[in-house]
């Protein structure tokens, strides 16, 4: 017979008015007591006898039987006992975050619907309400397990959401934002004289991948942090990015404390790591930073190891440097020029000076090279030392070298028309980021069909540095070049390692000797050895049928020696500062008369 249904009550559960007690003989309660250690049994097998356990079912017992009694024990009510039984864990015990180790429900309401009305002595009308609501108390129970279910799976999510925001899976350091929290509360501390920070980055790390493969990567990362916080303990090490480190220093009190212990790490991550049956070698280059909070804010330290990493990388393998505020504020000034620099060619910011390149045996002008400045609107006239050499790292000397090109060739052409077919060449640098150019040769040829200016009349100056970056590419665009006519001269010559057999495979007209060799003869009495390389020098030149310039001729007795030894050309103050197109025109002038 299928037991008669409750009524639920919408509105919620209504309290148990409760019926006759059963006679409270010793006899009952020793049938009461039974069956409490019975259930104990199921619900704590390993802890039957848990103080105050079997107290608490007894009590259930009558609550259960009285509601068994009453007509109006509706179904909420024993949905909400079901919940009360997983609560208390009067069904089971629990050996996990999710899972129960027993699942004893279904033992637990045989044993109540077998025994309960034999022991409180229920009716038969009791007996069949009995089956309903331990029916509508399991639904309860299974509610409630659904709810702790999930509620735990949501917990654990978010303990495994938040160790991933806080711990690095594969090496179980502490992330970026956990040491950068840490940074805050130390500068927000008034007991740290100075903090300090080292920025590690494993160099050339991508190659372990590339060659050993990305599984025996993961674990050397995982031997560099483990010795990483050998090392650098008690200190807090992070893992900052794929093989970035940091460890961050507090209550420091001689600065110098934080380089000596980014010098112990270095030391540490260069002896040789076990990883899979295989001996592996790395080295670490480490920016150092020290600030003091009094003076500085947590976004100082980090930009500061960071732009001391980017020192230390810049130098090689290996390497150590520490932040110095002098050398960033003078990159800052030159990456603030570096910005303004598209804008200034633009606005016409640029010019060019033009310094005479004599010819040492009668005096005349032969030549000008280009010297570009740069009217800045702020820092006044700029040399090319400012803003040339980072205008390369950056690339800017692109353009800049196109705007260059363009304005000494129509200036070029420009003496050409005035001053006829002995007119004086211009002479232009060439970066090495130019020569690397696809289409460098493409660009100078247009130039030159756009100014109008005869070929033989540009002269372009490139270093061996430039050509050995990718020789064969190199040659093959100075050959063809010099096949249109242009002049090619070697600039700084003598400052690399080329040889005879290299310059002879060269395609260039000119050698210029590099003004460190000159400026041994600017006295009378010159060392015999500067005097001997310079002569060496020219006769290399000669020997090769190369014209040769002597830079830097700053005295007579310069121009004398050079003169005497058989240089070809002179440039340098002594023959004539750089200045305007119109001066040079006019020095070639008073030279003709």
């Amino acid at each position: 017979m299928v037991a008669p249904s409750l009524p639920d009550r919408p509105d919620g559960e209504s309290p148990v008015r409760s019926a006759a007690p059963a006679p409270a003989d010793e006899e009952h309660e020793a049938a009461v007591t039974d069956l409490a250690a019975h259930w104990a049994a199921l619900a704590s097998p390993s802890h039957p006898s848990r103080p105050g356990l079997a107290v608490r079912l007894a009590a259930l017992l009558r609550r259960l039987a009285a509601a068994c009694r009453d007509e109006q024990f509706w179904a909420l009510r024993a949905r909400v006992l079901g919940g009360e039984l997983l609560r208390s864990g009067l069904c089971g015990e629990w050996s996990g975050p999710l899972h129960p180790a027993e699942d004893v429900l279904p033992a637990t309401l045989g044993l109540l619907r077998d025994r309960l009305p034999k022991v409180f002595g229920l009716p038969g009308c009791c007996a069949q309400r009995l089956a309903t609501v331990l029916d509508e108390m399991a639904a309860g129970y299974a509610g409630a397990l659904r709810d702790r279910v999930r509620r735990e799976q949501e917990e654990d999510l978010r303990r495994r959401v938040a160790e991933a925001v806080t711990q690095d899976v594969l090496t179980l350091l502490p992330h970026r934002a956990v040491g950068e929290q840490r940074l805050r509360r130390a500068f927000a501390s008034s007991a740290a004289v100075y903090l300090g920070l080292c920025s590690l980055d494993l160099d050339g790390f991508g190659s372990v991948n590339d060659t050993l493969g990305h599984d025996l990567g993961d674990r050397l990362l995982v031997e560099v942090a483990t010795r990483l916080h050998q090392v650098a303990a008690p200190n807090l090490v992070t893992r900052t990015g794929g093989d970035e480190f940091a460890v961050l220093v507090e209550c420091v009190v001689d600065p110098r404390a934080v380089e000596r212990l980014a010098r112990r790490i270095q030391e540490a991550l260069t002896l040789p790591f076990r990883v899979g049956g295989r001996v592996v070698e790395i080295s670490v280059s480490v920016g150092v930073a020290v600030a003091a909070p009094a003076t500085a804010v947590p976004a100082d330290l980090l930009r500061a190891a960071d732009v001391a990493l980017s020192w230390a990388k810049a130098q090689g393998c290996g390497r150590v440097a520490v932040f110095d505020p002098d050398r960033d504020a003078g990159e800052s000034a030159r990456a603030a020029l570096l910005a303004g620099m598209p804008d200034g060619v633009e606005r016409g910011e640029f010019l060019l000076h033009y310094q005479p390149l004599v010819r040492l045996a009668d005096g005349r002008v032969r030549g000008a090279e280009a010297l570009v400045r740069w009217q800045h609107p702020e820092h006044g006239l700029l040399g090319p030392g400012r803003f040339v050499e980072a205008a390369e790292c950056s690339g800017a000397i692109v353009p800049l070298g196109r705007w260059i090109l363009t304005e000494a060739c129509r200036q070029a052409a420009a003496w050409w028309r005035e001053l006829g077919p002995r007119a004086p060449y211009v002479s232009v640098n060439v970066s090495p980021v130019q020569l690397a150019e696809p289409d460098w040769v493409a660009q100078v040829t247009d130039v030159m069909e756009l100014t109008s200016l005869p070929p033989w009349q540009l002269q372009l100056e490139i270093t061996e540095q430039a050509v050995l970056r990718d020789e064969g590419a190199a040659t093959a665009a100075l050959s063809a070049l010099r096949a249109t006519g242009i002049r090619l001269a070697l600039d700084d010559f003598g400052t690399g390692y080329s040889g005879l057999a290299w310059l002879r495979q060269l395609p260039v007209h000119a050698l210029k000797i590099d003004g460190s060799f000159v400026d041994g003869l600017r006295h009378r009495n010159a060392d015999p050895v500067d005097r001997s390389i310079v002569e060496a020098l020219i006769r290399m030149a000669h020997a090769l049928d190369l014209e040769i310039t002597a830079e830097w001729v700053e005295t007579a007795e310069q121009m004398e020696q050079l003169t005497a030894l058989g240089c070809d050309l002179g440039q340098g103050r002594w023959l004539g500062e750089a200045g305007p197109a119109a001066w040079v025109a006019d020095l070639w002038r008073r030279n003709i008369e």
